[in-house]
């Protein structure tokens, strides 16, 4: 299953063995307006649920996280302006971590948007603070050719799906591989202590 935007944002998503649905919303950020608290993204029960967010926030977060300091990662480019801190105010509100700014790299891996004239960081993936541990890596492809001057913008993640527990119905199975001679014996003694054994006569004859 595989999503691509033309801004530079892909969705993978590869699990051998399960089903997985990759839900994608658009949202326009316009002038840096500052997100309300809602809850957009449905009902999901009895589902495991991943959120991750991505996009061109058209704005810079800045190098210093100061009292973000609980979603910035401190490795990005350039000053803060007003629509980095929206972003920033959006995260926090929502618990959220800007995945791309908790990795250090060397600066051709951190621009997003690339022109003759500019090159700066304006996208941004971002992930719920309880799943950050799943993010292995969050980094810009320079050599991906894109329609836009946008650049590919990619974030590793690793999901480890727990099996669920088999119960067997009617009567257990006996693992007799797992019988040794001392087994054997112990157990022969238990079952002739039990009077498991007797018998009226040769088993061959009955």
């Amino acid at each position: 299953m595989r999503y691509r935007k033309s801004s530079g944002m892909v969705a993978d998503a590869k699990i051998p063995g399960q089903k997985v649905e990759l839900s994608v919303a658009v949202w326009r950020w316009v002038g840096g307006a500052r997100a309300k608290k809602s809850r957009p993204f449905g009902s999901h029960k009895g589902l495991d649920v991943r959120l991750f967010i991505g996009g061109d926030f058209n704005g810079h977060i800045g190098e210093a996280a100061g009292s973000y300091g609980e979603v910035h990662g401190g490795f990005v480019l350039g000053d803060r302006n007003g629509g980095g801190t929206s972003l920033l105010d959006f995260a926090k509100a929502f618990e959220l971590v800007i995945a791309n700014s908790t990795f250090p790299k060397r600066e051709e891996h951190l621009v997003t948007f690339r022109s003759s004239a500019v090159k700066t960081q304006i996208d941004y993936l971002l992930l719920r603070m309880c799943d950050r541990g799943l993010c292995k890596d969050c980094k810009v492809i320079p050599r991906e050719t894109l329609a836009t001057q946008h650049r590919l913008l990619m974030m590793d993640i690793n999901i480890t799906i727990k099996r669920k527990k088999r119960y067997a119905h009617g009567r257990p199975r006996i693992r007799w591989g797992a019988l040794t001679k001392d087994k054997a014996q112990e157990l022969d003694g238990r079952l002739s202590a039990m009077g498991a054994w007797r018998s009226s006569g040769d088993a061959s004859t009955m």
